[in-house]
């Protein structure tokens, strides 16, 4: 008896290890898949794209998004959002039926990728600004620092400058950004004469060209309501950052 206790003591002890292996793979599978990265608010799914949005998911750009949206370093935050701008709005928009409003004296709008670019990308976004709406547009790497950057002036012609960073002032190009309706801005690379330009409308090749800041590639976008006067708004749309 002593004996056939003994080996059923040793049976259940070499059943456990076994038993509780089993238990933890099955925890391992169980376990919530992490959330995707949420800048996936558009269907295209271009090759290349480390940032889209359309600002179109409403479960997270809504009337009551506050500061920054999305988690920290991961593609697809988005700030920071408050009721002096920018914000959320359905006031106006290029695609769907959500846009971000501008504001001057209100702050930036911030929107970061996930990785970078790399040394050749293309930046587009559609804008919609008033005859006197102004804003500036500055592109950044990973560690922050400033590549390459675009100003739209205040008139009726919305002529386009860009940033000249060896010089610190603002280049003039013949583009121009037409106000009242919607238009499509484009910023190029051109990482093998260390360049860049823009092109607005249906323009392909920038007219202008300055020296880049830096031949690293583009993680974040900040965008600057710059009009003269406060409480000037413009509104933007459907902004994606493109790997080439």
């Amino acid at each position: 008896m002593k004996t056939f206790i003994i080996c059923l003591f040793a049976l259940v002890l070499a059943l456990i290890p076994a038993w509780s292996g089993t238990a933890a793979d099955s925890a391992v599978q169980a376990k919530p898949e992490e959330p995707q990265a949420i800048q996936k608010t558009s269907s295209s799914g271009t090759e290349g794209m480390i940032l889209e949005n359309d600002f179109e998911n409403t479960a997270l750009f809504n009337a009551g998004a506050a500061n920054m949206i999305g988690e920290y370093n991961r593609a697809g935050r988005w700030g920071i959002f408050s009721t002096k701008g920018p914000l959320v709005t359905t006031e106006k928009a290029h695609s769907g039926k959500q846009a971000v409003k501008l504001i001057r004296g209100g702050g930036d709008l911030l929107g970061y990728g996930e990785g970078s670019t790399g040394r050749d990308y293309e930046v587009v976004f559609w804008v919609l600004r008033p005859s006197d709406g102004s804003f500036s547009v500055f592109l950044s790497s990973e560690n922050n620092k400033e590549i390459c950057g675009i100003y739209i002036w205040p008139t009726p012609e919305g002529e386009m400058f860009l940033y000249n960073f060896a010089a610190g002032k603002w280049t003039p190009t013949k583009t121009n950004v037409p106000p009242d309706q919607w238009i499509k801005i484009k910023i190029v690379s051109d990482s093998a004469n260390k360049k860049y330009g823009a092109v607005a409308q249906s323009g392909q090749t920038p007219d202008t060209w300055e020296k880049l800041n830096s031949e690293d590639g583009v993680r974040s976008i900040t965008v600057t309501p710059a009009a003269p006067d406060k409480k000037i708004t413009c509104y933007i749309d459907d902004v994606a950052i493109i790997k080439k």
